[in-house]
């Protein structure tokens, strides 16, 4: 019979040779297994990368994982009690192995049994010549097998005996993830197994659950069934962005399975792929354009605001253009009057007063006004005089050079905020609008919108290099079936056909098929929906208390 301190030298296989935070190197012995372990009571290969070592600790076993093998060159190691004169000392191969620390392998003993716990993060480190060793089939299993809420099998491990593989579907899906590997290794097999897997455990353990709720009430109604949510859907939602065409019939056995296409076919249910132009923020823009930090991207980004305020719409209606050319002269009045135009006296309130009076010109009745508006244009236009009549300036050139008083302008200014009031205008109006804001526009509309500010900000010059990238790019006929979208296309809209409706308790797979979309913009496509879908699960959560 073996005594428990020879089972434990028996599972040495080397010594500590340097430690260091992130990193431990190991000696091996010349005895140490060199293909295969039989010491550990079953055949293991070993060494083998991504293998699991242990350390003896001061609470536990500190779990290690092996990162490489290498061999270096050295004397031929002295034995004890063997002493040979005639022998050369000639360059003797050692093995050495670098590995990674994991966490601790804690022991729990119950009677004659022991259990193992295993948890991430060590507490202590070894210290030089602590022995190295290998872990048992009940230790290797622990390791692979720890943790709590292991929902969702996912595969087994072959170098811990095909021990079950499980993890918890919120910490996997939760956090960042990245399978790994070379080509033709599964990966894409892996990503739909995960997804696949994740919904069968979901959808089994809620059968389990309605099941048990129903032989606690007895018989119950279809309604009272529905209303306490005892059905067989899986509130999930995942959307794969696929580059290379690979999941179009992974789930196609499966329900409530969206495809989405730049070429569509109502017969294989795969619907047209839309991601408009009016989605895409500031930064993507400037990445499509291409577009230089000095003039250009100031340019580019004004024109963003103007299509996005819809300054470039030509059905508008009378009280729409008197609302937003209000919004215009209160903006401008502001501006004047914090610089102090009005008092300054010179050329500046002479300017301010030229001003005014070519605004004027634009206050003019319209039958198409409502009496309020009306009533509106007739007290600003009076406001207007009874500013003029409150010069301060004397002499006979009192009209060409005139000042006003602070309480004249200021109460100027809150004339035609009331009027921009009555339009049905308010103060939010004033500000410019966000280059970002998600408000519908056409390539057409920003392509007038890009000259029409370029010539404005005298930048004409400048942005033809600019222009000539956004017109090639748009006229690509697959740009546009992409771009293009129907009239009656809002966010929302977009929102419930790409994810899921917020209000729906049935999962979707989502696949988006990015194979043909053409590689000038697929980096851009594909920022634009993992936005999209980002912002609004924030938002979502934002407004149901952290709820998902």
């Amino acid at each position: 019979m073996i005594t428990p301190l020879a089972y434990v030298d028996s599972l040495r296989i080397g010594s500590v040779d340097s430690v260091s935070p992130d990193e431990i190197k190991v000696l091996l012995d010349i005895e140490a297994p060199s293909d295969v372990a039989l010491n550990t009571g079953a055949p293991r290969p070993f060494p083998r990368i991504s293998s699991y070592v242990l350390l003896p600790s001061d609470s536990g076993f500190l779990v290690a994982q092996i990162e490489w093998i290498t061999i270096e060159r050295s004397q031929y190691p002295k034995r004890k009690g063997m002493q040979d004169f005639g022998v050369i000392d000639l360059p003797f191969p050692l093995r050495k192995m670098s590995l990674m620390p994991l966490g601790i392998l804690k022991e729990h003993k119950s009677g004659k049994e022991s259990t193992y716990s295993f948890s991430r993060g060590v507490d202590a480190f070894p210290t030089v010549g602590d022995p190295v060793l290998l872990p048992s089939q009940e230790q290797l299993k622990s390791i692979v097998e720890s943790g709590e809420k292991r929902r969702v099998k996912i595969g087994t491990s072959p170098l811990a005996s095909n021990a079950d593989v499980s993890v918890d579907p919120d910490r996997l899906f939760g956090r960042h993830l990245a399978i790994l590997g070379n080509t033709g290794s599964g990966k894409s097999c892996s990503v739909a197994g995960v997804i696949r897997w994740s919904i069968d455990a979901a959808r089994k353990a809620k059968e389990k659950v309605n099941k048990q709720t129903e032989e606690l009430l007895g018989e119950i109604t279809d309604e009272t069934r529905e209303s306490l949510g005892l059905n067989g859907f899986i509130n999930s939602r995942f959307i794969i962005l696929d580059p290379n065409g690979e999941y179009s019939k992974a789930f196609i056995d499966m329900e409530n399975v969206r495809l989405f296409a730049v070429e569509g076919n109502e017969e294989k249910s795969i619907k047209q792929l839309q991601v408009p132009l009016w989605f895409w923020n500031s930064a993507e823009w400037c990445a499509f354009t291409q577009a230089s930090s000095k003039t250009q991207r100031p340019t580019l980004i004004q024109a963003l605001r103007c299509v996005r305020d819809g300054r470039l719409d030509v059905a508008l209606t009378p009280s729409t253009d008197m609302r937003r050319y209000l919004r215009t002269l209160v903006a401008q009045l502001s501006i004047e009057i914090t610089g102090g135009s009005p008092w300054a006296g010179g050329g500046k309130t002479k300017g301010l007063k030229e001003s005014i009076d070519t605004w004027e010109k634009g206050l003019v009745d319209n039958t198409d006004f409502s009496i309020n508006e009306n009533d509106a244009i007739t007290a600003l236009k009076q406001a207007i005089q009874d500013f003029r009549n409150s010069n301060q300036s004397t002499g006979a050139n009192r009209d060409d050079w005139p000042k006003y008083t602070k309480s004249a302008s200021d109460s100027l200014l809150a004339a035609f905020k009331a009027a921009h009031t009555t339009f049905g205008g308010s103060d939010q109006d004033v500000l410019p609008i966000g280059a970002d804001v998600p408000r519908p526009f056409s390539g057409d509309d920003i392509l007038k919108s890009i000259q029409a500010n370029a010539d404005l900000m005298k930048t004409s010059d400048h942005i033809e290099t600019m222009l000539m990238r956004v017109r090639t790019l748009l006229s690509d006929s697959r740009m546009r079936t992409i771009t293009s979208c129907a009239e009656d296309l809002t966010l929302e809209k977009w929102l419930d056909d790409y994810i899921c409706p917020s209000d729906s308790s049935k999962g979707a797979i989502t696949v988006i098929d990015l194979s043909l979309v053409p590689a000038e913009v697929v980096h851009i496509v594909t920022a634009v929906i993992a936005r999209m879908t980002l912002e609004a699960l924030q938002r979502y959560r934002r407004l149901n208390d952290g709820k998902t």
